[in-house]
């Protein structure tokens, strides 16, 4: 037993000596985090490898990687991930117990399989609490506007008189959500609200969905949430074409022309919309029941967007610019027809931006114009006596805006970064009374506003296969507003902080927190807007937000469910009332907003198959003193609301179904007055064919498959069924 044990210390000391003379070595060499370098969006997936070894690795969830087990020394270090170009990064030096620390950044890149369709699957890199609409889901659908695009996303909903669809988040107004294209953000100088039907599908290339206020990033009016419409770039040499003909005497055109040359890449796009819209609906008065026909309720919008951009040593130039055309009947609610009234509405929008990417360093800086003009009129002359209820009226307004804003993302480290933003901005409202010019219900308002933020994301690395990030941000933003004698100054801080827990293991799942403040001025029919029996508020506060939310995500095989608990408190909500004397007014009163969320995604690759069901759960109740309002529901919030959808291809057809379910909700402040709530159920085929060389794409769809009757609005019957047949082709 002694002579074995002297053997075994024999050998472990040869070993330690021989050990020695080997070159120094560390369990990790080389860590760092693979980036998309068009908009710093962490890959999973990637390979990466070291050249002339056997050590390689794969990027996770966050975009990490970890290569061990290397000797110190200079290496080559490679990234490759299918739809980019291989990067190579050269002179990795290494030395003993020193990890070395690399951000590697991979280009897009175009790949063209022919007659193979590729379906996506879940989506692991998209943010917690960002919605992302890509282009093929776009181009699948029978969309005829952002809005029904949006339709389907948990927490949203679309509100819908007929005339004009704006998005609530969360419960929501309209105006607490930011609309920005290509980082510009849309202006409506009356109600704070975009309408999305006015927003053209031909142009976009994306569309984000974020959630939660976002005053911290983006300012004044991101005290709900942010839909980011990202507009198309010239990618190849293409021209495509799509036809579409529906219900209600409806047909749209558009066409895309893309072009690449030494200059610069080239797009334009044009589009046409026009719907006669005269479907039948019902109603019931003193105890009898009528079937009208819904009159003057016809569309006609043409837009026209081009975009040039060239990119030369790291170095990015664009240039963008649309201009929006478009009228339409105002039907009128149900028991106050207006067959008269019509609306106009022209957009200007011009962006010139410059992008410079390092390996560390991003700097954007934008410059914008843009001009909205709207007009609304109801003139008649000896008409009949049922359409007197509503007085005549021609009111115009414009709005003009201009802003400088640039940023600046610094990479410290794999794992640590930081933002730095700054904007500037003047804004100038005008109306008219084309009848009365004498009583011009604003006349003319500026405002001019600056801001500054910045932001700071860190990584830590906890051991046993779990990450903790940190992402905290703080701004300040300054309005001033000027109408005649009156001046006012507001001011605001948005800070925010997010801490997210990921584990990964047999499950990867993540943990996730959100705190943050937002804020929304008000508007200038808010402020100062004068008519018979409506009167603004001069002394309005800015309406401010508290949010607290929690979530969590797991992801197991081919499958991702999610759990969102959220809790959002409003002071000075800003709210139209009936006061004394018979008069509408804006007043300032408290409001929590709070629910759950749920949402699940499921889909089989081998059978083409694809799943998505959500539920929300929405509280709503006003905090304000008035006794018969105190505690009760705010209008217009239904409190549940369930929505599937059910995707599955067979060689080149495919088939899409939709289905949503909203809950009843409040017509009134005193919950006195309530709407039934609807399902309605939508089915989609899409097959892809080949025809003289050419992908041809054709669609038939059928949207209120049941012919479900319902309104969102009260007095504001929305159509029965309705068909929808599309054609599409690049040459």
């Amino acid at each position: 037993m002694n002579r074995f044990k002297k053997n075994t210390l024999a050998l472990v000391l040869l070993a330690m000596t021989g050990l020695q003379n080997l070159p120094a070595q560390s369990d990790v060499k080389i860590e760092g985090k693979v980036l998309d370098r068009s908009d710093r969006r962490a890959l999973f997936g990637v390979n990466v490898t070291v050249l002339g070894t056997a050590v390689g690795a794969v990027t996770d969830r966050s975009g990490r990687f970890v290569l061990q087990n290397l000797l110190a020394g200079e290496y080559v270090v490679e990234a490759s991930l299918l739809g980019y170009r291989t990067q190579r990064v050269r002179n990795v030096l290494v030395s003993h117990d020193q990890p070395q620390q690399l951000v590697i950044e991979l280009q897009p890149a175009l790949i063209e399989l022919p007659d193979v369709e590729i379906l996506a699957g879940v989506d692991k890199t998209a943010q917690a609490a960002e919605i992302v609409i890509d282009q093929k889901r776009i181009r699948q659908s029978q969309a005829e506007d952002v809005a029904e695009l949006l339709a389907a996303t948990c927490g949203v909903e679309i509100q819908e008189n007929g005339a004009a669809k704006t998005i609530s988040i969360r419960g929501s107004q309209a105006g607490q959500v930011l609309v920005l294209v290509d980082g510009v953000r849309l202006q409506n100088g009356l109600s704070g609200a975009i309408d999305l039907s006015s927003l053209p599908l031909a142009a976009i290339e994306e569309i984000k969905v974020t959630k939660g206020p976002q005053s911290s990033r983006f300012g004044a009016n991101a005290l709900a949430g942010v839909v980011q419409i990202i507009t198309r770039q010239a990618r190849e040499n293409q021209l495509s074409a799509e036809l579409r003909a529906a219900s209600f005497a409806a047909a749209d055109a558009a066409a895309t022309l893309m072009r690449k040359s030494g200059y610069g890449d080239f797009l334009l796009t044009v589009e046409q919309h026009r719907s006669r819209n005269d479907y039948r609906y019902e109603y019931d008065l003193a105890g009898r029941r009528f079937t009208e026909t819904r009159l003057n309720a016809d569309v006609l919008q043409r837009q026209l967007f081009g975009r040039w951009s060239r990119e030369k040593n790291g170095s990015r130039w664009s240039f963008s610019a649309q201009h929006l055309f478009g009228h339409r009947g105002l039907p009128g609610a149900v028991y106050s027809w207006t067959p008269y009234a019509r609306s106009a509405t022209r957009r200007s929008l011009a962006v010139l931006s410059f992008e410079k990417k390092q390996r560390r360093r991003t700097l954007n800086v934008r410059a914008s114009f843009n001009q909205d003009f709207s007009s609304f009129k109801n003139i008649h002359e000896n008409v009949p006596v049922r359409y007197r209820s509503t007085p005549r009226y021609w009111n115009e307004n414009q709005v003009t805006a201009g802003r400088l804003q640039s940023d600046l993302l610094q990479q410290i480290s794999a794992v640590h970064q930081i933002e730095l933003g700054a904007e500037a901005g003047a804004t100038r409202f005008t109306d008219r009374d084309r009848l009365y010019p004498s009583l011009t219900p604003v006349g003319a308002a500026d405002v001019r506003n600056a801001g500054v933020y910045v932001r700071h994301g860190c990584e830590t690395d906890l051991g046993w296969n779990m990450r903790l990030e940190t992402q905290a941000g703080l701004r300040y933003d300054a309005a001033e507003t000027e109408h005649y004698q009156d001046q006012r100054l507001d001011q605001a801080l948005s800070p925010s902080l997010g801490v997210s827990l990921r584990k990964q293991l047999l499950l990867d799942w993540r943990l996730q927190a959100d705190w943050g403040h937002g804020f929304r001025l008000p508007t200038f029919a808010d402020l100062f807007y004068q008519q018979y029996r409506v009167r603004g508020n001069a002394g309005l506060r800015p309406e401010r937000s508290e949010n607290l939310e929690w979530a969590i995500e797991g992801l197991w095989r081919n499958s991702l469910f999610r759990f969102n608990r959220f809790r959002h408190q409003l002071q000075d909500l800003i709210i139209w009332r009936l006061g004394s004397f018979a008069a509408f007014s804006p007043v300032n009163t408290d409001a929590r907003l709070s629910g759950e969320e749920f949402e699940w995604r499921w889909h089989l690759n081998r059978w083409r198959l694809e799943t998505q069901v959500s539920y929300s759960h929405l509280r709503s109740e006003n905090l304000g003193e008035e006794r018969t309002t105190r505690h009760k529901q705010l209008p217009y919030r239904p409190e549940h609301s369930f929505k599937a959808g059910l995707q599955w291809g067979w060689r080149d057809l495919q088939v899409n179904y939709n289905f949503r379910r909203s809950g009843a909700r409040f017509v009134t402040e005193a919950n006195t007055v309530r709407l039934p709530g609807f399902s309605l159920h939508e089915i989609t085929l899409h097959y892809a064919f080949r025809l003289l060389g050419r992908q041809n794409n054709l669609k038939l769809s059928c949207l209120n498959l049941t012919d479900v009757r319902y309104q969102v609005l009260e007095n504001a019957p929305l159509p029965g069924r309705e068909w929808r047949a599309g054609w599409s082709a690049a040459f």
